[in-house]
């Protein structure tokens, strides 16, 4: 090999790596920078460059730095075919997981456009899903448990679109807002049974505080300003949204209300929420004659 040679920053551009990458790599002893015998100064010659490349090229199928640099691990070895399958099952998740974001994106476009459309938008949809609920707020005062805590943080690290909204007490949606015993003020993240496949065991098994099976719901969006009495306008505009759908003859609501806070720009004096609100239908009596 021809041995040109590299001053630092050159060797970086060239490669695409930065200068503390390169500095670390020297302290690690990986790369031993030379004088250049032309002018002197300490650089990097084409044994280096070489090294270096191969090692970006380890890392990018998940060897460690100790592997990479320890020639354990080769093309032509077992170990190696059984490292790229650890690579391919990681790769796998990753994708089902990108899946997974693009059908909540697509739903949320949709769901967007529905409304723009029509401003009282509100339809029944068939779901039949199981949904997990985790409080992390009661009011807008993060719920202090450590172990709470870190499940939260598993959970947006692994579903950074996850479903965020509040668990709203259905009898609170009624004649009556009975704000002594209405879970409105839970407010957490969601997750339904189709996460799962793309969920770790370790995030998998985390502790809810409520499941809910969504068979059948009425689905819609409300529009509310930020100056309006929070509490009292959600539950006066999903009154309002039931009673526009004209459901009252077929449906009653089976569960629990869940509401979703939509993206809006900041500041923004409007708020908008999803109302995912499970409904059945009503049973009949076959009156005797």
């Amino acid at each position: 090999m021809e041995n040109n040679y590299y001053q630092r920053s050159k060797l970086a551009n060239v490669l695409g790596i930065s200068k503390e990458t390169l500095r670390y790599y020297e302290d690690k002893h990986i790369i031993e920078p030379k004088r250049d015998p032309s002018n002197g100064y300490r650089a990097y010659d084409g044994y280096d460059c070489q090294t270096l490349i191969y090692l970006r090229m380890l890392r990018a199928y998940d060897y460690s730095l100790e592997d990479a640099t320890s020639a354990k691990i080769s093309f032509g070895d077992k170990a190696f075919e059984e490292k790229l399958q650890q690579k391919i099952a990681r790769t796998e998740v990753e994708i089902r997981k990108l899946k997974r974001e693009m059908q909540i994106l697509e739903d949320l476009q949709t769901l967007s456009q529905a409304w723009r459309e029509n401003r009282f938008f509100i339809r029944v949809e068939e779901w039949n899903e199981e949904v997990f609920f985790l409080a992390q707020l009661h009011g807008w005062l993060p719920i202090v448990d450590e172990e709470r805590n870190h499940s939260v943080k598993l959970l947006t690290a692994e579903l950074p679109i996850s479903f965020y909204g509040m668990v709203l007490d259905r009898k609170a949606c009624g004649d009556q807002i009975l704000s002594s015993d209405c879970n409105a003020d839970s407010s957490g993240i969601f997750w339904r049974s189709s996460d799962c496949d793309v969920l770790p065991e370790s995030v998998r098994n985390i502790k809810w505080d409520r499941k809910f099976r969504w068979k059948t719901v009425l689905h819609g969006v409300l529009q509310f300003s930020r100056d309006d009495p929070e509490e009292l306008i959600v539950f006066r505009k999903i009154r309002e949204l039931l009673s526009n759908a004209d459901l009252a003859q077929d449906y009653e609501i089976s569960s629990d209300i869940a509401v979703r806070i939509l993206p809006v720009s900041l500041p923004s004096a409007e708020e908008f929420l999803e109302v995912i609100i499970p409904i059945e239908k009503k049973i009949t009596e076959v009156k005797s004659e």
